[in-house]
């Protein structure tokens, strides 16, 4: 990464017939230049410009705090919000605050060890940065592995709907999201390829802001079908997501004012570290999801008939 702060520098270089011109104040941006966990690559940093003012903001835009003894020494490390990170070691020096939620990693890991596609939210986890610069037309898909894939089915059956079938596939086509978020992950609106704001359709795409470390990530639309009786949209998962994933959400009217919500997803953790906490992982989609269903009911309006919900892992397929 590249860190740059501007300051005004002025520049003595006119000739001598035009020294009584004013001379104006140029911008010039000293660049740093680090190593994955934040030594600074000296021969084309900032500290190469001799005679000219440190810059204390660096590595990821932290303050590194060096020379503040009076013998010139210093404690050589970035000053992140919650702890300080040594770059010599490649690790903070303070246990991770979050070191109980997220029993996989090291509690002294910087960034988690993915130096080469995250950065260090403030000392307490990682987010990946290798598709956050990028629109999501430029995104690729993550297609799982069925033969490794666990499989979820999520069923909820809703009677007495206060609400029309018509009404409930209108209010998730027009926000899906106000439907599909919960306490554990957000859906945001859909946005087209260039990032810019769209409607629910195909080809459309949605972030989903999902708790835990590194793991918000954008679903596409790859398959929005309706009839009279049905609704049913597919989501696949994009690069920067934690896993290779397809989810189908189905809505039926079932008649009599039964209503029914089907949520059935294909999922592969493929992402180093997260692999050692799948199976919590796997419990917190299940509540996720669980928070879902209960969603469409308080939406409908209705009381909740049945709910169903199952899961697959590969090893039982």
């Amino acid at each position: 990464m590249v860190r740059s702060m501007q300051k005004n520098i002025l520049f003595t270089t006119f000739p001598k017939q035009f020294s009584s011109l004013k001379r104006r104040p140029r911008s010039r941006c000293p660049a740093g230049h680090y190593y994955p966990f934040g030594l600074t690559m000296a021969g084309i940093s900032s500290k190469a410009l001799n005679g000219t003012a440190e810059n204390k903001i660096k590595f990821q835009g932290q303050e590194f705090a060096s020379k503040e003894f009076s013998d010139g020494s210093g404690l050589n490390m970035y000053e992140f919000k919650w702890r300080m990170h040594d770059p010599q070691i490649g690790r903070f020096w303070q246990v991770d605050p979050l070191a109980e939620k997220y029993l996989y990693n090291s509690t002294y890991a910087f960034s988690e060890n993915k130096v080469t596609s995250h950065v260090e939210l403030e000392g307490l986890e990682a987010e990946n940065f290798m598709s956050k610069f990028k629109k999501p037309s430029e995104l690729s898909v993550k297609a799982p592995d069925k033969d490794k894939s666990q499989i979820q089915v999520y069923n909820v059956v809703v009677k007495n709907s206060e609400k029309s079938f018509s009404d409930f596939k209108s209010d998730f086509k027009n926000s899906p999201e106000s439907i599909l978020s919960n306490s554990k992950a957000t859906f945001n609106s859909p946005v087209d390829g260039e990032g810019e704001p769209t409607k629910f359709e195909k080809g459309s795409f949605i972030k989903i802001d999902i708790d835990g470390p590194a793991n918000n990530g954008y679903v596409k639309v790859f398959k929005l079908e309706e009839t009279d009786k049905s609704m049913s949209a597919t989501f696949a998962t994009m690069e920067g997501h934690i896993e290779k994933g397809v989810i189908n959400f189905t809505l039926t009217d079932k008649g009599d004012g039964k209503i029914g919500f089907t949520i059935a997803s294909m999922s592969q953790v493929d992402q180093g570290g997260a692999k050692l906490f799948e199976k919590t992982a796997r419990s917190e989609q299940k509540a996720s999801w669980n928070e879902v269903l209960s969603n469409v009911v308080k939406h409908l309006g209705g009381q909740e008939q049945s709910r169903t919900v199952l899961a697959i892992d590969p090893k039982k397929k």
